[in-house]
């Protein structure tokens, strides 16, 4: 069926625009401050609007096809006078304020940037400054200034810090669809009394600068379950690719991360486990004099919950 409206965001755009430039997905993710997975999974969502492939990869990095070299010189268009606007814009307006915002990986794309841009529409004179990081160095950036509020995961030391609960995931284990464990489950959902079964397969999960797999082992722990974390790696969607091709490797992630990559021969499994999700908190230190600009931000999130 044909679809008539292509719906894009400039972010995008940007990103594309990067990757032309430096020719690499890692070094456009560095300069453009956001992680290897919001980038390709950005990139994927464009490739999906214009229904075609816009990279190649060779042995040098990544090349342009034919469509990404048309899009490529409009796009250049497109941001610059978008950058013209922007310049005469900001002549007009009055001085800005700041919010340094930390963001766990995921966040973003999970809800964060909804949020971020219905503030700043509110708020004209308020620029959120968003920086993604895994969630131990969230933690990190906090604790020595780098920046004022946090989108993390829990658990939060609630003894150092204030902790809004925003919005909860159900973790998911992602599987290859020959596994044979999982093969004649014949249910959609893992519950509690299921969990024992993931001692037969070993596991992939991210490596230890985050805090989901710690907090996933304690959950098991606590019941005597003792899964084997055979393979970590620094991103989610490593997670997923490598169980995409690997049939003796269960995968820890996110409901929603794993509907968002769908990938060759992967299944996935929500974790039904009282007491057990991916739960992002607003989180801010204590006793700390806060900001007018970051404390409305944090007056705007709690109305929000409130509201729903």
């Amino acid at each position: 069926m044909r679809r008539d409206v292509i719906h894009l965001n400039i972010q995008q755009l940007k990103y594309f625009d990067g990757i032309c430039k430096w020719g690499s997905f890692s070094k456009t993710a560095k300069n453009l401050y956001i992680s290897p997975q919001g980038l390709s999974m950005a990139i994927m969502r464009l490739e999906d609007e214009f229904s075609c492939r816009l990279f190649q990869r060779n042995s040098n990095g990544v090349v342009l096809t034919p469509e990404g070299e048309f899009l490529r010189d409009h796009v250049r268009n497109i941001l610059s006078e978008l950058e013209e606007c922007e310049r005469f814009f900001a002549s007009q307006k009055a001085v800005m304020k700041t919010i340094s915002l930390g963001c766990v990986y995921g966040c973003l794309s999970e809800f964060a940037v909804g949020v971020i841009q219905d503030f700043e529409e509110l708020h004209s004179n308020i620029k959120i400054s968003v920086t993604e990081y895994p969630s131990i160095p969230c933690d990190q950036a906090l604790d020595d200034g780098s920046v004022e509020l946090a989108f993390n995961v829990g658990p939060v030391d609630t003894e150092k810090y204030e902790a809004i609960p925003v919005f909860p995931v159900r973790l998911c284990l992602v599987v290859n669809d020959r596994c044979r464990t999982f093969s004649s489950l014949g249910t959609d959902t893992i519950t509690e009394d299921m969990l024992p079964m993931i001692q037969k397969v070993p596991m992939v999960t991210v490596d230890k600068n985050f805090k989901t797999p710690a907090m996933f082992l304690d959950y098991c722990a606590q019941r005597s379950i003792t899964p084997e974390v055979k393979v970590r790696v620094g991103e989610v969607i490593g997670v997923h690719r490598i169980v995409s091709t690997n049939p003796d490797l269960v995968g820890l992630t996110t409901e929603t991360v794993a509907n968002a990559l769908p990938m060759p021969h992967v299944v996935s499994y929500p974790l039904e486990c009282p007491g057990l999700a991916w739960t992002v908190y607003l989180v801010y230190k204590r006793d700390t004099l806060m900001p007018p600009a970051a404390q409305s931000f944090v007056n705007y999130i709690k109305a929000q919950i409130n509201d729903n």
